[in-house]
Formats: structure tokens, C-alpha cells, sequence
């Protein structure tokens, strides 16, 4: 304070206290856009990271992130991955290598999605929001699978039994497979990843699902 009234004096002396206050906006100004240009620096690399559509990246966050120690089959790479603010829920998208424009559990032989259950959620209610995402990202709409059979049984994933449930139904015309199964995150983790896998019934691809499921160890 002492030298602020001190330089305050000075510029009065000087009949230009005016000038002095002009300074002080400037340099106010000045700090605002430093800030202002940081606050956007900040938006831009958390958005950059909430949206990933590189297929490289995608299949890094899969194994390493959303499911630590996972693989993704191979000839499989990722699609895209989101993650909402806060790091309330993470979702992710692989599909076949080369495919990812025309991605859709219509004609692909498989789709891995595989998504973080946040507190006071259900995997029924996670299961929509996946099911919205992908229809977005693909372009495709339509009333849901209108499942014709079902059936349940147990695996083994991080350690754990867990029931997987497998239906077989129309959507948008096409016959298609889907399997859903919720595992923990990573090995004694409370955290919960609801996995779903569709594509095409007559051409499903069942040994890439298994071996995803058997990386979950």
C-alpha cells in the first residue's frame, strides 16, 4: 500500500493522477486476458479428453483406463471414447479394424461397448444410455431389440463369477446377437463396467468376445 500511495502522489504532483488509474486498468486488463486465454487453455485439453476418436488412443484408454489389463481382440481397434464431466461415467466403443464408418450391429460381426456404472445406477439404466450413444454415433435409430431368446450363464472375470445374459433378437430388421455382462473394474475394485456385445446373428463373433472376456483376469 505504502508504495502504491506513494506512486498515487507522485502522479498527482505531476497533474496526472488520470494517467496513473489508465495504467492501472491496463495492467487489469492485461491479467484478465492472461487469464481468460489460460480459462480457455484449461476447456480445451478437458475437452479434448472427454472426446477421443483417434483408434489408437480409444484402444489405449480401453486396456489401461476404463479396464486395466484388458485386451482388445485382435483385428479389433477403438471407435470412440467419451468420458462425462467429472469422470462420472466413461464409455467406449471397439468395432472391426477399417470398419468404423460403417459401423453398426447390422452388418459387423461384432461391437464391444463397454461403459462405467456410476453410483446409484443400474446396469439396465446404463444399458440405455450406451445403447443411445452408439445409435447416435452410428446414425442408426429404431425401438430397441426385440429379443426372441434368452439365456443366462456364469463366467469367471477378475476373479469373480458373474452372470453374463445372452439374447438373440430383431432390430431395425436384422437379426442380431447381444450379450451383456457387468464386471469389476480392475481385480478387488468397487467399481462396476456393464460390458455389451452385438452384431449380426449368422455372423456373430464369438471368439473375439471370448477372448476379450478372458483378459479380464
Amino acid at each position: 500500500m505504502g508504495d502504491y500511495t506513494e506512486f498515487d502522489e507522485q502522479q498527482a504532483d505531476k497533474g496526472g493522477s488520470g494517467s496513473g488509474f489508465l495504467k492501472f486498468c491496463l495492467i487489469c486488463g492485461c491479467l484478465l486476458i492472461l487469464l481468460m486465454g489460460a480459462g480457455v487453455g484449461v476447456m480445451y485439453w478437458q475437452l479434448k479428453d472427454m472426446f477421443v476418436m483417434d483408434p489408437v488412443r480409444v484402444t489405449a484408454k480401453v486396456e489401461s483406463e476404463l479396464l486395466p489389463g484388458a485386451k482388445v481382440p485382435d483385428g479389433y481397434a477403438g471407435m470412440f471414447a467419451m468420458r462425462f464431466p467429472g469422470g462420472l461415467m466413461e464409455f467406449a466403443l471397439i468395432v472391426p479394424e477399417g470398419m468404423q464408418q460403417q459401423a453398426n450391429q447390422g452388418t459387423l460381426p461384432l461391437m464391444i461397448m463397454a461403459c462405467t456404472i456410476p453410483p446409484g445406477q443400474s446396469p439396465e439404466q446404463v444399458t440405455g444410455e450406451m445403447q443411445k450413444a452408439m445409435q447416435q454415433q452410428t446414425g442408426r435409430g429404431g425401438a430397441g431389440l426385440q429379443v426372441e431368446a434368452e439365456e443366462e450363464r456364469t463366467i469367471t472375470a477378475r476373479g469373480q463369477e458373474v452372470a453374463l445374459q445372452e439374447r438373440v433378437g430383431v432390430e431395425n430388421g436384422v437379426k442380431v446377437k447381444q450379450v451383456l455382462v457387468v464386471v469389476p473394474q480392475k481385480p478387488g475394485s468397487t467399481q462396476q463396467v456393464l460390458l455389451m456385445f452385438m452384431g449380426k446373428e449368422d455372423i456373430f463373433d464369438e471368439a473375439a468376445m471370448n477372448a476379450f472376456l478372458g483378459s479380464l483376469r
